[in-house]
């Protein structure tokens, strides 16, 4: 018999779409499993996000607070909150972990609604295992992860590393599968998230201009909540380009993209495991000094090329990057080997089976 799951997390431009889009990830594998679905989402997410939401779940429910902790506690005392089996929190965000003395008290409330609740957390810094312990029933890092940096959870069940990285179900397919490398590489995919709050996307354009044998074809992934201005200046360069560059509109899933390019270039976040089960060369930068510390584990793997922060980086120490792993098909393939050993796509359906048993 299914049971009723509660998906907690939000999207917006001030904190990216990485957040909701696992939920909806795991949300469709629930609904699949037969479990009921409903999303909680705060006024921080705009109708763009909940839309997504309710064309996934049958349900979604709205509270104040702004994604604050603060706010959200107050706005739960007069809230109407369904009851749920189950409550899957994703709200290691910027405001939360700005707030994250009154983080404790968040998750208590939230667990007053559901018999069991389940938190996804980040990396390092922003960590919130040590304010979820001995709250949440279990407590899941999806992250390749060097596990001396991370709080040790005593009372919390814990989930941590890459076989946990939450994927849509098509990456599953890739485990196993060779993928072939081209030896003259010229084909790039740019992709910076879902909001792209630093504009990385244009800084990457503008970086590829040095790239030569001209044109090569660049494709660049516009995310749902990229800025107005962001979008104007992206088309200004893609018309200006020496190169045939293609602006790709929000798509429901980057693996056809990834794919199709002989390398990718991204910032860090979710992208980074979809780009390594499906095998794609990558370099990476990072929005802020967190991401790109939080990167380093992912790194040691020898999966892709991590640049550090984008705002340290020139558009020279780019090019060169790129220019350099591009003439390198041998390291190319090591990548690409690398990053289909590491993430198999498996992770959703091993977190819902341990979710399953914890719940029998």
């Amino acid at each position: 018999m299914g049971q009723s799951f509660t998906f907690r997390a939000d999207a917006s431009g001030e904190i990216g779409f990485g957040h909701l889009r696992r939920c909806l990830t795991l949300a469709g594998a629930a609904a699949r499993r037969g479990h009921a679905v409903t999303f909680l989402l705060s006024d921080l997410s705009g109708s763009g996000a909940a839309e997504m939401a309710g064309a996934l779940a049958g349900k979604v429910e709205r509270i104040g607070g702004g994604g604050r902790p603060a706010g959200e506690i107050a706005a739960l005392a007069g809230a109407e909150v369904s009851r749920s089996d189950v409550m899957v929190t994703d709200i290691a965000h910027p405001l939360v972990l700005a707030e994250r003395q009154r983080l404790p008290e968040l998750l208590r409330r939230l667990h007053e609604s559901t018999g069991h609740l389940v938190v996804i957390e980040g990396l390092g810094g922003d960590s919130i295992a040590a304010e979820c312990d001995g709250i949440a029933e279990l407590l899941i890092t999806p992250y390749a992860v060097a596990e001396a940096t991370q709080e040790r959870p005593q009372k919390s069940r814990r989930l941590v590393g890459a076989e946990f990285a939450i994927l849509a179900p098509g990456y599953r397919e890739m485990a196993g599968q060779d993928r072939e490398i081209a030896e003259a590489a010229r084909r790039i995919l740019i992709t910076t998230g879902g909001a792209d709050p630093t504009e990385a996307a244009l800084q990457i354009v503008a970086a590829c201009e040095e790239l030569r044998p001209a044109p090569l074809e660049l494709h660049v992934v516009v995310g749902p909540f990229f800025s107005s201005a962001l979008r104007r200046a992206l088309a200004a360069a893609a018309e200006r380009s020496v190169h045939a560059v293609s602006l790709i509109e929000a798509p429901e899933d980057l693996r056809a993209e990834m794919l199709w390019c002989d390398l990718a270039i991204a910032t860090s976040g979710l992208t980074k495991y979809e780009l390594a089960a499906t095998g794609t060369p990558t370099v990476l930068l990072s929005h802020d000094a967190a991401h790109a510390k939080n990167n380093e584990a992912f790194a040691a793997l020898g999966i892709s090329l991590d640049l550090g922060e984008a705002s340290r980086l020139s558009s020279s120490a780019i090019s060169e990057a790129v220019s350099g792993l591009l003439q390198d098909s041998a390291g190319r393939e090591e990548m690409s080997r690398r990053g289909r050993a590491t993430v198999d796509g498996a992770g959703v359906e091993r977190i819902i089976d341990v979710i399953e048993e914890m719940t029998a």
